[in-house]
């Protein structure tokens, strides 16, 4: 609430969204969704970007034929995290040669903070055992803008898991375009 309480105005993409904010905010939010840019979120022309073609320094790809890619600025459960992480087994049992990208930083934005040395990534992996061979954490994304960070990584993925919708998710719209 503090980065609401300090900000001038708002936006969200639907009023949906809007309604859920405190009523004290809701002067200040204003309702514009802005569409999907089909010119920048796009597949790519030839079908999937082959795994080997990544710039990742410290992330192996050794066997990757396939890629199933997460981004968020946090992985938490309002991002669907933890739902997300759950799947893994499965979908790695089905798919040899599939590996993981997870994108993201190991902090809190919407959901309930934890204990001091606590998060929701340590829970998750001491939870749920994965081939951490195939499962690549690569911290948060470095480019400009999460957009583009976004736009990198997703024409390389067969599957990009999308957060718990508290409303239109901004990644639903280019997961969709392309």
């Amino acid at each position: 609430m503090h980065d609401l309480s300090s900000c001038r105005v708002g936006i969200t993409p639907t009023l949906w969204q809007r309604s859920q904010f405190p009523i004290e905010y809701q002067p200040k939010i204003i309702q514009a969704h802005d569409g999907i840019n089909t010119n920048y979120f796009e597949p790519a022309a030839d079908g999937l970007i082959p795994p080997e073609k990544l710039d990742l320094p410290d992330t192996d790809l050794t066997g990757a034929k396939e890629l199933v890619t997460y981004c968020s600025r946090g992985l938490e459960p309002y991002r669907g995290f933890p739902q997300f992480y759950e799947s893994l087994p499965e979908i790695l049992e089905e798919r040899p040669d599939c590996h993981v990208l997870i994108v993201g930083e190991d902090r809190v934005c919407y959901s309930a903070r934890l204990p001091e040395g606590e998060s929701y990534k340590k829970q998750m992996m001491e939870k749920v055992k994965v081939d951490e061979k195939r499962v690549h954490f690569t911290g948060p994304c470095l480019t400009a803008s999460t957009s583009r960070c976004f736009r990198h990584h997703q024409p390389m993925s067969i599957l990009h898991g999308l957060s718990c919708s508290h409303g239109l998710s901004w990644k639903q719209c280019p997961a969709a375009a392309s």
